[in-house]
């Protein structure tokens, strides 16, 4: 397959969302605009809290445990 697909692929979504989003955000209310900016927010930080959790536990045994700490 070709190497980059998927950069192209979001740089093409990116691009097409912000078109989509000068042409029709004057459609869209305030209220709403200000909705859909505190959603994108909010799954930004999960996103991001996901992923830094993600390095620091892990399963062990049933459990969950620190990355890198001793059982001790």
């Amino acid at each position: 397959m070709f190497p980059g697909i998927g950069i192209l692929a979001n740089v093409a979504g990116i691009v097409a969302g912000g078109m989509l989003g000068l042409g029709c955000g004057r459609l869209i209310s305030e209220r709403f605009q200000k909705t859909l900016m505190m959603a994108c927010a909010v799954a930004v930080i999960f996103l991001g809290l996901t992923g830094a959790v993600k390095e620091m536990l892990a399963l062990d045994g049933g459990g969950l445990a620190l990355v890198g700490t001793s059982g001790a």
